[in-house]
């Protein structure tokens, strides 16, 4: 592999590579790297592939990939990838179980989302899943402010004055570097608007939006992205969550591992090598022959746990393992050691790889809990979104579960070949998904039984299940 590299600064973590850094776009210049490297900040197109002859996979560095100048003519031509695989679709998640946690925090149930006024200015893709999402889960009312009026037939096209008069909730969500909105926007305000920005500060500042909250011009604020460090939230009408942008050293670290997890990926297949993650849940332990919800409780193995653990030792003793990583919970511990004995790889214990917290249901019988809260489980049949996003009473939901997995996941794809994971099944659900490049929704449809081992070849992403 003949690595390009164009537009990234901090490049260290690509020396076992020795990449060609190609520090000035020359376009009389030929480039002979197989695979490149791309800030998403520079215009990629046709004409640029002519400049890279033997190139076969384009990794797009950022969320946007609107560099792609007639992205499908690029992508029959090469295989193209971007850093942040989920970006889209899981801070769009993220905006809206924000919305969700601040309207629970007013003593307002999340069905009144159904029909509201939103408006959403900025509609790149990470806008347009937002608007998606709410239109089709909660049938609001959708519109939007974008460069170009895109006559979409269930939206509306408003300017950001029209938005904010008329609108229950406005979601900033334009690319932070080119706009900028008004101060005036903030006098004409509906009384019941609530300003979610998940742009960054610079769009509206917070200090100017502040002192409309304080004085009960509008509803309130939610935002993910705010530039200052020293907002105390001591006000219930504002929500400050942790910034999940490219500032922090964990968002730094997880895209980084994701390129070097894409760069092994194609060494794998130029190469014709096999690296496998091996998928395990726990063998039955007592708490399921008891119809109760363990969680994050510890429950011993069954006679019948032991045995599967033992059949799966068997199954993993031709499969050339590398590492064990198991969850801290008992029932895994045992399960992981069991293998561990049988094929003399020691077990390293992940703490994020713990079962999804179920909340007040933890060491209930699931029977009893289904009839005493039919409601949340109605609710949350009723919509796969439902299930993604609405946290178990006192728990996680499984969008929490995913926050907690994805960068340690990230960090072993990277540097990790032919390894066993030991789990459960919820956390497993999206340790899979994770794995197999899913979208959030689809990560949560899939089950797996006590003992049951699902097989991912790294290379292809393909799984296969084996029942023990």
């Amino acid at each position: 592999m003949q690595l390009g590299v164009f537009g990234i600064r901090e490049h260290q973590f690509l020396r076992e590579y020795l990449p060609e850094f190609i520090d000035v776009h020359n376009a009389g210049q030929r480039y002979e790297c197989d695979v490149l490297l791309w800030n998403n900040n520079f215009p990629f197109s046709p004409q640029t592939l002519e400049r890279f002859p033997n190139l076969k996979l384009l990794i797009n560095w950022g969320i946007e990939d609107a560099n792609l100048q007639l992205e499908d003519i690029l992508r029959s031509k090469v295989k193209v990838k971007k850093v942040e695989s989920y970006a889209h679709q899981a801070m769009a998640e993220f905006a809206l179980m924000l919305i969700l946690q601040f309207e629970r925090s007013q003593g307002v149930n999340a069905r009144n989302l159904h029909g509201k006024k939103v408006g959403i200015i900025g509609l790149g893709r990470l806008g347009f899943t937002l608007a998606n999402v709410l239109y089709s889960s909660f049938h609001c009312d959708i519109s939007y402010n974008a460069r170009t009026d895109y006559q979409l037939p269930h939206f509306s096209f408003k300017d950001p004055a029209e938005i904010f008069d008329s609108c229950d909730i406005a979601i900033l969500t334009p690319r932070a570097k080119t706009t900028a909105l008004a101060r005036s926007m903030l006098d004409v305000a509906h009384p019941n608007l609530l300003i979610v920005n998940i742009a960054r500060d610079s769009v509206l500042p917070f200090r100017i939006i502040e002192p409309c909250i304080r004085s009960g011009k509008i509803r309130g604020f939610v935002g993910d992205v705010v530039d200052s460090d020293t907002i105390t939230q001591t006000d219930s009408r504002i929500l400050i969550a942790p910034k999940i942008g490219y500032k922090t050293q964990e968002s730094i670290a997880l895209k980084r591992n994701i390129v070097r997890h894409y760069l092994k990926q194609y060494t794998l297949c130029e190469s014709n090598s096999r690296s496998s993650v091996f998928v395990a849940r726990h063998g039955q332990s007592k708490s399921n022959v008891d119809g109760v919800y363990d969680g994050q409780r510890d429950s011993q193995l069954t006679d019948e746990g032991r045995r599967q653990a033992q059949s799966a030792a068997l199954f993993f003793q031709n499969k050339r393992i590398e590492s064990i990583f198991s969850s801290p919970l008992g029932r895994a511990q045992q399960t992981a050691e069991i293998i561990s004995q049988a094929i003399g790889i020691p077990v390293t214990t992940i703490p994020y790889f713990k079962e999804m917290h179920f909340g007040v249901f933890e060491g209930q019988s699931r029977q009893r809990v289904m009839q005493l809260f039919s409601d949340f489980f109605s609710s949350r049949s009723r919509s796969p979104r439902a299930k993604l996003y609405t946290p178990y009473p006192g728990g996680e939901s499984y969008f929490d579960v995913y926050t907690r997995v994805l960068s340690p996941m990230a960090e072993i794809l990277a540097t990790r070949n032919n390894f066993v994971i030991v789990g459960h099944e919820s956390v497993n659900r999206i340790i899979r998904g994770i794995v197999l490049n899913k979208q959030l929704i689809e990560m949560i449809q899939d089950k797996q039984k006590n003992g049951e081992i699902v097989e991912i070849d790294l290379a292809e992403e393909l799984e296969k299940i084996h029942s023990i």
